[in-house]
């Protein structure tokens, strides 16, 4: 009897999960869909060349929170030729530890985007710089 209440537990956590998937989904189709539709005033959108990706971050489960970082690298090998990740995170979201290799992107005065946009560049992966004195032996 344990056993199936905690399968039964688990199926209704998968249920309401899938559908949380299916309104995010659906909820970033409509923003994306306005801005596809609704450029800035003069801006060509198949003009532009693009030197980022981007991934929205609809939600985290705590439990891989310290795995997720690991699929940084990985995103940017599948894009050789781009230099930044965007995401957008909803703002209600925890912050998840993902997050330190981001920069937060000011927000418009009167915007109104559900989500707050962040960006990685791909060297923030290469860990934190060294500095060290300048010696007479390194002029070269």
């Amino acid at each position: 009897q344990i056993e199936d209440e905690r399968r039964a537990k688990e199926e209704a956590d998968n249920a309401e999960r899938m559908k949380q998937i299916e309104e995010a989904e659906a909820y970033a189709e409509m923003e994306v869909g306005d801005f596809i539709e609704d450029p800035e005033p003069g801006v060509n959108l198949a003009e532009l060349r693009s030197n980022a990706f981007f991934v929205t971050l609809f939600c985290l489960d705590p439990v891989y929170d310290c795995q997720v970082v690991k699929m940084l690298q990985p995103a940017f090998d599948q894009f050789p030729d781009k230099e930044y990740l965007i995401m957008t995170v909803p703002h209600q979201a925890k912050k998840a530890s993902i997050m330190q290799h981001f920069i937060p992107i000011r927000e418009k005065l009167g915007g109104n985007f559900s989500h707050a946009l962040y960006v990685c560049h791909r060297a923030s992966l290469l860990g934190p710089l060294q500095i060290a004195p300048a010696l007479p032996t390194d002029r070269a």
